[in-house]
């Protein structure tokens, strides 16, 4: 993956396409801030796309064409989370009950939504979190051993929430998961930040199909989260600008990150299971 565009920068003359490009890609939501002959204007994004309604300029001039067609120019980007009815917080986080949002529903608003950075769960003393890059689902963490406690977790219906854009967190991510796991290896990880006895690491492997069909099947059928806000409607995309690769959720595979304190299991030899001695890392 291409590395996403600095918060703040300066475009020459004829970058403002590739700046776009780059900010599709990465799915930013949030606004791009920009200035250029003493004049200055913003564009609304969602998703790394260009949204129809747009803040006219002080010139009334339409702000995405004065951009593309503007020379030299500075820039910002301030990301930002889209509105989440019922929750609290600000444009970089937001946090709710599970009782008014049930965990499919925010795993399929942060997907939407271009997040980068983490979804947290909380239900009786235990944890989950979601680790998302540009709204791909890139991690779980849990407490637990295997898929029981996975469908367990996205059967949660009471609980706390919170939603973080984060991009140091999924740098530390990558950086902690550089390497493959060895196969077939359980180790003690002596725990970092969390104080408790959960020191054993199992690292699993998931389609991503198969984890979104886990998490629909556990919502219960009397639970329905309120109706999120549509995303806004996007301009049709300039012809200067090649649509970015589609993703191919066929294709895309979920790490499970089990934490337990208890005594690795006798090896099975399945080879689609992976153990692995890594940090345990928590706010």
């Amino acid at each position: 993956m291409s590395a996403p565009p600095a918060s703040s920068g300066t475009v020459p003359e004829g970058g403002a396409i590739d700046l776009l490009r780059e900010l599709e890609t990465n799915r930013v939501t949030g606004v791009l801030r920009y200035e250029s002959d003493g004049r200055s204007g913003e564009i609304t994004l969602f998703g790394g796309e260009i949204a129809v309604d747009q803040k006219p300029r002080a010139d009334g001039e339409d702000p995405v064409d004065a951009f593309l067609s503007a020379g030299e120019l500075r820039y910002e980007i301030k990301q930002r989370l889209p509105e989440l009815p019922v929750a609290r917080g600000d444009d970089r986080s937001k946090h709710g009950s599970l009782a008014v949002h049930v965990p499919a529903d925010l795993m399929n608003w942060c997907e939407h939504a271009g997040l980068t950075g983490v979804l947290e769960l909380n239900h009786e003393g235990r944890r989950a979190e979601a680790f998302y890059e540009r709204g791909e689902l890139l991690a779980i963490e849990l407490d637990g051993r295997d898929a029981a406690d996975l469908h367990e977790v996205f059967g949660w219906e009471q609980g706390r929430f919170r939603v973080r854009l984060d991009e140091e967190a999924i740098a530390q991510f990558h950086r902690d998961h550089a390497a493959p796991p060895a196969a077939e290896e359980w180790t003690a990880a002596p725990p970092k930040k969390r104080e408790d006895t959960r020191q054993f690491l199992r690292v699993v492997e998931m389609a991503l199909a198969e984890v979104v069909t886990t998490s629909e099947k556990a919502r219960s059928p009397t639970r329905t989260s309120p109706p999120l806000p549509p995303p806004p409607k996007k301009r049709p995309r300039p012809d200067s600008i090649p649509p970015p690769r589609p993703r191919r959720r066929d294709e895309q595979t979920v790490r499970l990150i089990y934490l337990s304190g208890d005594p690795p299991p006798p090896s099975t030899g399945d080879a689609s299971t992976r153990h692995v001695r890594g940090d345990v890392t928590a706010e």
